[in-house]
């Protein structure tokens, strides 16, 4: 449940991507703010286990 909430996320700030790609810090290059931007289920599995083994 938590992965395919975090999944929804995406649909959620569809609206402010625009806002937020404006926002980068210029030292933050674009391709690693994008991955940010992401809701990758991928990443929230991993946070998960990762809070799991702890």
């Amino acid at each position: 449940m938590i992965v395919e909430d975090y999944v929804l996320t995406a649909e959620c700030i569809a609206p402010l991507i625009d806002e937020f790609r404006a926002g980068r810090p210029e030292q933050v290059p674009a391709d690693v703010y994008e991955r940010f931007l992401g809701c990758d289920p991928g990443y929230m599995e991993q946070m998960l286990i990762h809070l799991q083994e702890r």
